[in-house]
């Protein structure tokens, strides 16, 4: 009997250990996780390693959002933009409203007088089998333009970051990707 509970003890610490240590432990804060999935995904090399980052921070609906919101914004929907070279030095993460969020900038401001964007995005995680996953990516993007006056647009996560989906939500989902995939097929869509 003390072998059986020595044996789940020491079982009990390794997967503690084991869980811990995950870039997106449940005991990792919302701040370390956006740094780190941040700088996966912009020093990722290829598609498929930027796919491997998504999938190890992201709930499955949201990497499914996000890239039906690709196509919409015809950019990379993470960074909202198609080529992300330099980027990496003008984030900025900060804390969000609780502890489940964090907010990532980048403002790409290169001197002044000369339009350019701020990226900033509010990220929301879910706590799932003993790991935060982000749920919520809320981007806004801010036109500066030459003399400092900003308009924005906003891409607000609509279907991710609810506990479930329901049959109007898939189907709306397809009705997307349908869309756009038949624009590409056509053509329209590089």
């Amino acid at each position: 009997m003390k072998n059986i509970f020595k044996t789940i003890m020491i079982l009990t610490v390794i997967m503690s250990l084991l869980v811990s240590c995950a870039p997106n432990g449940a005991g990792v804060k919302s701040i370390e996780i956006a740094t780190k999935f941040y700088t996966e995904y912009l020093n990722a090399k290829d598609l498929e390693s930027a796919e491997k980052v998504k999938k190890t921070y992201m709930t499955p609906v949201m990497i499914e959002e996000l890239d039906l919101r690709a196509k919409q914004m015809e950019v990379d929907s993470i960074t909202g933009v198609q080529d992300s070279f330099g980027m990496i030095d003008k984030m900025a993460v900060t804390e969000g409203e609780n502890d489940d969020t964090a907010v990532v900038t980048f403002d790409m401001i290169e001197k002044e007088g000369v339009p350019y964007n701020i990226y900033e995005v509010k990220l929301h995680f879910r706590k799932e089998k003993g790991k935060k996953f982000i749920d919520t990516l809320d981007m806004i993007i801010y036109d500066v333009d030459a003399d400092g006056d900003k308009t924005q647009t906003e891409h607000l996560t609509k279907y991710a970051n609810k506990d479930v989906l329901s049959d109007e939500d898939k189907a709306a989902m397809e009705r997307i990707r349908k869309y756009y995939d038949d624009l590409a097929e056509e053509g329209f869509i590089g």
